[in-house]
């Protein structure tokens, strides 16, 4: 997370939501974040930086096998990647994202930049 109020307003929006304490969320958040894997082109500062919303999709699929289509979603502004944001129940299960992430919905650009890692 990259910044110190974005920390707080994330425990603050979904961790309390969940019961939890700051510990047992960011415990949680880091066990999802070590469970998906980056596609080898995200971490290649040489890569292509210019994919389409679905061409990110594809990557980080191929990347993660154990995910399905409807479990991800890549959200953009104008053309630029905003997040990647990958569904999980509440016992940290993938599960399939609901109506808040429809890809139609979070990123209408047909080109996106991905920026260097």
């Amino acid at each position: 997370m990259p910044s110190k109020s974005l920390i707080i307003h994330e425990y603050a929006t979904h961790g309390t939501c969940a019961g939890l304490t700051p510990e047992q969320y960011y415990d949680a958040a880091r066990a999802l974040y070590d469970r998906v894997s980056l596609p080898p082109e995200f971490t290649d500062p040489e890569a292509r930086r210019d994919l389409s919303p679905e061409g990110v999709e594809r990557e980080f699929l191929a990347a993660n096998p154990w995910l399905s289509a409807d479990m991800i979603a890549v959200t953009c502004r104008r053309e630029a990647l905003l997040d990647i944001r990958v569904c999980f129940d509440r016992d940290l299960r993938p599960r399939k994202c609901g109506a808040n992430e429809d890809q139609r919905r979070l990123c209408r650009a047909g080109t996106i930049n991905v920026p260097a890692p």
